[in-house]
C-alpha cells in the first residue's frame, strides 16, 4: 500500500475545490488554511476523514533540503491565508518551485471570462459567469493526474 512520503503534493476534496498540502516528515503536513494560515498538522487532521489523493515528488537530498528550508521559511512567516494572493496552490508552489501559481483560481478565472463572453446575450449574466468559472475550477481538478490516493 503506497503512503505519501516527504515533499508528495497532497489534494482533499473541500466541496468544490480542492485543498492541498506538502507531505513533510513525521507524518506532517504543511497546508494554507482560512481559518488559520500556513500550518504544519498531522496527515490525519489535514485529511478530515477525506481521501487524499497523491501527487508523487521525488525529490533528491539537495532538493529535500531546500524544500525544508522553504517549508520552514513559510510557517515562520506567518503569512494569513488570502483566496487571491495566497491560498493553499500558493504556498505549495512557493515551496515546490520558487514561483506563486494557483490552477484552480487560474481555471475559475479563465471560465469567469469564457462566461463573461458568454453572457452577452443572457438575461442573467451574473449566473452565467459564476456557472462558467466554477466550471473552468473543477476542469483543472477533474484532468489533474493523480498518481495514486490513501484513506
Amino acid at each position: 500500500m503506497n503512503q505519501p512520503k516527504f515533499g508528495d503534493i497532497l489534494y482533499r476534496s473541500k466541496l468544490l475545490v480542492q485543498h492541498v498540502g506538502i507531505m513533510l516528515d513525521g507524518g506532517k503536513v504543511l497546508h494554507n488554511s482560512p481559518k488559520n494560515g500556513v500550518e504544519i498538522c498531522a496527515l490525519k487532521e489535514y485529511s478530515k476523514g477525506k481521501e487524499v489523493k497523491v501527487v508523487s515528488s521525488d525529490l533528491d537530498v539537495d532538493q529535500q533540503i531546500s524544500f525544508k528550508q522553504k517549508a520552514i521559511a513559510m510557517v515562520e512567516q506567518g503569512r494569513e491565508y488570502n483566496l487571491f494572493d495566497f491560498n493553499c496552490e500558493h504556498l505549495v508552489s512557493l515551496v515546490k518551485s520558487g514561483h506563486k501559481y494557483s490552477p484552480q483560481l487560474a481555471g475559475a478565472v479563465i471560465g469567469a471570462s469564457v462566461g463573461a463572453i458568454a453572457a452577452n446575450k443572457s438575461k442573467n449574466p451574473f449566473f452565467v459567469i459564476a456557472a462558467c468559472s466554477i466550471a473552468g475550477l473543477m476542469a483543472q481538478n477533474i484532468f489533474r493526474e493523480y498518481d495514486y490516493s490513501v484513506n
